[in-house]
Parts: C-alpha cells; structure tokens; sequence
C-alpha cells in the first residue's frame, strides 16, 4: 500500500522511529509501567487524549482510564497512523494550543 502511494521512504522512516524508540529502555520502563488500566497516569497537568476513530492499537477503553489530572478526549477520522499520513488536523490542533 505504502509503495503505491509512493511513502515507502516515509514509512520506513517512522519505523526506525518505533525502533530507536523500543530501544530506549528508560522510555520502555515508563510506558509499560503506564499502561495498565488499574493505574492513573502520573500527569497531574491537563492531558488531551487523541484517539482515531478506527485506531486498532488504542481501546476505546482508554477513555476508562483513571488519571490524575484533568482530560480532554479528542476523537479524529481515520486510523492509528493518520497522524503521519495526514497530519493537518493533528498541527492544527497542537498550533491552536500553542
């Protein structure tokens, strides 16, 4: 699909991504130990939540989630990469925070 639509270059890009990111052992240990349901993530600062509508990597049961501050949740079109093939909402969003 990825050749196809000629972003071979950019999805091998976000992978080496994904595997400097696995190897930070650091980062790894805060993620595992955030991802549990059973604990409130330790961010006491508001939190925006971005879910895509058909993401398979994101439960909808994140929104049961216990947190330690207060949360906004946030709900776009598409699937779990559409951040990085089709940014726009995603800036405009960060640039209407900013």
């Amino acid at each position: 699909m990825h050749h196809r639509r000629g972003s071979l270059g950019r999805w091998a890009r976000k992978w080496l991504y994904h595997i400097r990111y696995a190897l930070n052992f650091g980062a790894a240990v805060r993620m595992a130990i955030n991802r549990s349901p059973r604990n409130a993530w330790n961010s006491t600062q508001p939190q925006i939540i971005i879910r895509n509508q058909h993401d398979a990597y994101c439960s909808p049961e994140v929104f049961d989630i216990a947190f330690n501050g207060p949360r906004t949740f946030i709900t776009f079109p598409g699937q779990h990469d559409d951040c990085w093939d089709n940014p726009k909402p995603y800036v405009d969003l960060l640039q209407s925070l900013a």
